[in-house]
């Protein structure tokens, strides 16, 4: 079937040849017409990332010749779910392993920020602790007042440690709690189906005081594991057992989520985690160190905050300080460290943190700033010419600058791939055609990012420039 080919051959640009032969031609061509293909998968795991990884693209991308979807029906031959096994392979068992919970990560130990205070005191009022104290108060644990609890921010800000912080404080209340990150969840989703075991599955998850999920933005695309996460949403709220969530952003901006589980997730309360100011991150390392007993001088310290901009790679940075310290020599005294020192041992991440400073945040905010508009409408579904302009020279330099791929722009702007192509070619053909405009536009916007970047047909005053350099 010649659409299925070209549809196959498509997928090979974006997943690489080897996935799709393993996954794609794998599969069974037993019939097809204009509007239908049936196909037969190896066995239901087969079948099941079929589900999870094609069958959003197939809506879009699989057309016949008057642009009309075809209709992918896919078949598991009986015995394919319980074939029978070669008697030297073991048959498949579910045994989920839950997620470590990091001994470190405690409520006492978290460091809001002036603008999280409104968590802290949810978090204390939701395990029964005294906010001052820390300590467990008479007052019994308030759970499900509000459910669930949706807590997102950027990376860095602390959920991971929250949810693990609430998860011991449950356990020591003597409740059954359980944290688990996204990915951890979807594999013991796919377990459970390829061993044939949900019903186990269900009663592990569906019988907990209290579940917490840790990155529920990872669950993108994942068909089946958003279809039991919404059953099991539902009974767990339903039995008044209390849901908290985490997420890089709020549910409102989750993509490839279903809207009824979008939905579910801001039934309750949905706060967010905001990042630290330049005397909080000293005050959260100052903490780090007292914890790790690794004194750093005022000095030290100082140059990994000015050095280090956020919470998530100032903690890696001092994490792997000491790390590295400890290798090289277990009596080295941490307080005897020049920031001269710390620049040599921390040179790859400093490099690191150099160059992620450029990223599609601060494109969008160069073009807004330029066109006197806002990054939303940049990302939003407005056709008017004051917002697409933008919105391509936007795609365009995620493309160039970034190196970007089509679907991972796509999926920053919330529309598919073809459309981040066609918005490359578009830039591209004015820039042939010498467009003052749009030449302009960029020379301001590049100027602004203040990185040395190079933008293909952008002129200088040098007419055989083919290239526009701006030096930081």
């Amino acid at each position: 079937m010649q659409a299925w080919e070209e549809f196959l051959k498509k997928q090979e640009d974006l997943l690489g040849k080897q996935t799709v032969n393993q996954w794609l031609r794998s599969l069974k061509i037993l019939h097809f017409d204009a509007t239908n293909l049936y196909l037969e998968a190896a066995d239901a795991f087969h079948m099941l990332w079929f589900e999870e990884h094609m069958r959003p693209l197939i809506k879009t991308h699989l057309l016949n010749n008057n642009s009309r979807t075809i209709k992918v029906h896919l078949h598991v031959p009986d015995g394919g779910m319980n074939k029978k096994k070669d008697k030297t392979q073991q048959p498949a068992v579910f045994s989920p392993i839950a997620d470590r919970l990091d001994p470190i990560a405690t409520l006492a130990n978290f460091v809001p920020a002036k603008a999280n205070e409104v968590v802290m005191r949810l978090c204390c009022e939701l395990t029964g602790v005294d906010p001052i104290s820390l300590c467990f108060t008479s007052a019994p644990p308030n759970l499900a007042a509000c459910n669930p609890i949706f807590l997102w921010g950027k990376a860095g800000t602390g959920k991971t440690h929250l949810l693990m912080a609430l998860t011991h404080l449950f356990c020591q209340r003597g409740l059954k709690a359980l944290f688990v990150r996204a990915e951890t969840f979807t594999e013991h989703v796919i377990s459970a189906i390829r061993s044939s075991e949900m019903q186990k599955f269900r009663e592990i998850y569906r019988h907990l005081d209290a579940l917490l999920i840790d990155d529920v933005h990872l669950f993108m695309r994942k068909d089946a594991t958003q279809e039991e996460l919404f059953h099991l949403f539902n009974t767990l709220h339903l039995s008044n057992k209390q849901i908290i969530l985490s997420s890089n952003t709020p549910p409102s901006q989750l993509e490839e989520i279903e809207p009824r589980l979008i939905s579910r997730f801001e039934w309750g309360i949905v706060l967010q985690l905001s990042e630290l100011t330049e005397i909080e991150r000293k005050k959260l390392l100052t903490h780090c160190c007292k914890v790790r007993n690794f004194p750093l001088t005022e000095k030290v310290c100082f140059f990994l905050v000015q050095t280090f901009s956020n919470n998530h790679s100032l903690l890696r940075a001092f994490e792997a300080l000491l790390l590295r310290i400890y290798l090289k020599d277990k009596n080295f005294k941490p307080d005897k460290l020049q920031s001269g020192q710390v620049e040599t041992i921390l040179s790859d991440l400093i490099q690191f943190e150099q160059q992620k400073t450029l990223n599609k945040d601060t494109i969008l905010s160069a073009v807004a700033s330029y066109f006197d508009i806002t990054s939303t409408e940049i990302i939003g579904k407005s056709q008017i010419h004051r917002h697409t302009f933008p919105r391509q020279i936007s795609i365009y330099l995620c493309r160039t600058i970034l190196k970007l791929s089509f679907t991972q722009i796509g999926k920053i702007f919330s529309r598919d791939h073809s459309t981040a192509v066609t918005a490359v070619k578009q830039i591209k053909t004015k820039l042939e055609n010498r467009d003052k405009e749009l030449q302009e536009a960029l020379k301001q916007i590049v100027a602004s990012l203040d990185k040395e970047v190079a933008i293909p047909g952008v002129l200088t005053n040098d007419r055989n420039s083919d290239h526009y350099f701006i030096k930081s």
